[in-house]
């Protein structure tokens, strides 16, 4: 995972593997959360595009697309799962 902060705005970025040949459009997608959590701690789900019908069994690097936060909370602490987590 890498955050990075210019001016008012944070870039949240990560990168991991899937366990085929052809994992692509790889994204974050953040919770939403109708009250902030208590912890401060923000989370986001890394999400990719399956393959499409046959593709080889091969441990693959994949980086998620960079997600634009703007107006991030104050209270905001960055904290990453490993290994990662999925449901």
């Amino acid at each position: 995972m890498h955050v990075t902060k210019v001016g008012g705005d944070l870039t949240v970025g990560a990168s991991g593997t899937v366990p085929t040949g052809d994992g692509r459009m790889g994204h974050l997608s953040p919770y939403i959360y109708i009250v902030p959590p208590a912890d401060g701690i923000y989370s986001f789900s890394f999400l990719a595009q399956p393959p499409s019908g046959n593709a080889t069994q091969l441990i693959t690097p994949i980086d998620a697309r960079p997600y634009g936060w703007k107006n991030f909370p104050a209270t905001l602490k960055v904290c990453a799962l490993w290994p990662l987590q999925t449901r």
